[in-house]
């Protein structure tokens, strides 16, 4: 019978101590805090400056706005650095649909799904 009692009274004490130890597992997971309760801050990542990246954002933009002739300029440029890229010749021709220069457009279309089949 004592035994019994042991184990039982072992039980209860860890069945105290349980909350107790969760409670410290969460606060060593969860970020660290400043004194006024406030996320403590943590280093910024340096956004490094793509040129290609700004011409195919400037080319993205002036097709939001319809502008197809402005759209051609940053696509060209871009497609002189990186002709591999097929997103950018489907919107060189996205952008010479818009213009009515059909010819121009087809041959950019062939160019995009010969570089990604998937875009057919």
């Amino acid at each position: 019978m004592p035994a019994f009692t042991r184990r039982r009274s072992g039980i209860r004490s860890f069945s105290l101590f349980a909350p107790l130890l969760f409670a410290s597992a969460i606060a060593q997971l969860a970020p660290a805090r400043s004194q006024q309760g406030k996320p403590a801050a943590r280093p910024k990542t340096q956004k490094l400056a793509n040129p290609l990246n700004d011409l195919l954002n400037d080319a993205q933009a002036a097709l939001d706005k319809n502008d197809f002739a402005a759209a051609i300029s940053p696509l060209q440029k871009f497609l002189a650095e990186e002709p591999d890229v097929a997103y950018a010749h489907f919107q060189l021709a996205y952008a010479y649909t818009g213009l009515h220069q059909d010819d121009g457009a087809r041959a950019e279309y062939a160019k995009c799904i010969a570089l990604d089949p998937k875009m057919a």
